[in-house]
């Protein structure tokens, strides 16, 4: 997907179950915001609004003592208000208005809880859910982000292979993962999508 320079926000998701929510996630949103504003300094998408969402699942039925929706929506709040009033953040201002000026840049970036799949009842696939987000948001730019085990098993997931026709899929490895395996993220995609 190609990204056009007219897109009026850049939308960007992390989706988990947040059971419970931790460093690593929170690290992961104030990377990408930083990345993103560092990016743009001189560019035409400069002055363009960033809105990162965490996108907490619904319960998982695998799991015997999943925290309740209510516990995890309100572990989420207190990891993006730690996160927005930590001075040694590079993220940081006004909590109530969850929106931060970052780095060099000019963007403006709002952190938000999206509780689109978290009281549903009914599995939920994220190919549902992203093609609700493209048609809600039909002229923003949509992120959509993975963890590097997600895309290990991508082939399993309900149409998988279509995400790329709704947005744009950034993989992000774990804390405990290193760079050089971008590589091998890329290589095994590429081998799943021409076997499907």
């Amino acid at each position: 997907m190609k990204t056009d320079l007219s897109k009026k926000t850049i939308r960007v998701w992390l989706g988990g179950s947040f059971d419970p929510v931790h460093l690593g996630h929170l690290a992961i949103i104030s990377h990408i915001a930083n990345m993103l504003n560092d990016s743009f300094i001189c560019h035409p998408l400069e002055n363009t609004p960033v809105i990162i969402s965490l996108l907490p699942t619904a319960q998982n039925p695998l799991k015997t003592h999943s925290t309740s929706a209510h516990h995890r929506l309100a572990m989420l709040k207190l990891g993006l208000q730690a996160l927005c009033t930590n001075p040694h953040s590079k993220v940081s201002g006004d909590f109530s208005s969850h929106q931060k000026a970052l780095g060099k840049g000019k963007n403006y970036t709002t952190f938000q809880i999206d509780t689109t799949e978290i009281y549903q009842t009914e599995t939920v696939f994220t190919f549902n859910t992203v093609s609700h987000f493209r048609k809600v948001y039909p002229d923003d730019s949509l992120i959509f982000v993975l963890g590097r085990d997600s895309i290990l098993t991508f082939e399993k997931w309900y149409r998988g292979f279509e995400l790329p026709n709704l947005c744009h899929l950034w993989v992000m490895p774990r804390v405990t993962q290193n760079d050089g395996n971008n590589t091998e993220n890329r290589n095994h995609l590429k081998k799943k999508k021409k076997k499907g």
